[in-house]
Parts: structure tokens; C-alpha cells; sequence
């Protein structure tokens, strides 16, 4: 029986770019929105927009949702698994 061969990693083997794409988030409240707020703030970084249709759902780049989930803000990332 042939079995799948996965690459062996070496050295000189580049890894795949780290995705950093839109996502879309949501807060469970308006409490973990304004803490998201002032840790961009603090970080200097800026999110690109909100929904029209709900100001706790945000449209943000990868590596922001990342540094909001390392600071401990709680939200839904609704686009992770896509």
C-alpha cells in the first residue's frame, strides 16, 4: 500500500505566507467593542470599517484580530475557519 508522503522540512524549505486577509469579527457587547477600541488605540493600529447594520461587527485584517484575541478582548471571529 502506497502511502501519502508529507515534505520533509528542512532548512532551505520556505513556509507558507502567514494569511492575513479581511475577516469579519463580532462583540458580544458594547463593553468588549469599546475595550477593542482602546486597545487599537494603545497599539496604534486602526480597523478599516464596521457593518451599516451592526456597529459590533468589524471588518479587520488578520494580524488586528490576532492582536485583539492576544489582549483578551472577546468576540466571534466569523470568518476563521474560511
Amino acid at each position: 500500500m502506497d502511502t501519502p508522503q508529507t515534505p520533509q522540512e528542512t532548512p532551505n524549505t520556505t513556509r507558507p505566507q502567514v494569511r492575513n486577509l479581511r475577516e469579519v469579527i463580532r462583540f458580544p457587547s458594547d463593553e468588549e467593542c469599546r475595550k477593542a477600541i482602546k486597545v487599537l488605540i494603545d497599539l496604534h493600529e486602526r480597523h478599516t470599517f464596521n457593518s451599516y447594520n451592526d456597529p459590533n461587527e468589524w471588518w479587520l485584517y488578520t494580524d488586528t484580530v490576532r492582536k485583539l484575541k492576544e489582549h483578551g478582548v472577546q468576540f466571534q471571529w466569523l470568518t476563521e475557519n474560511i
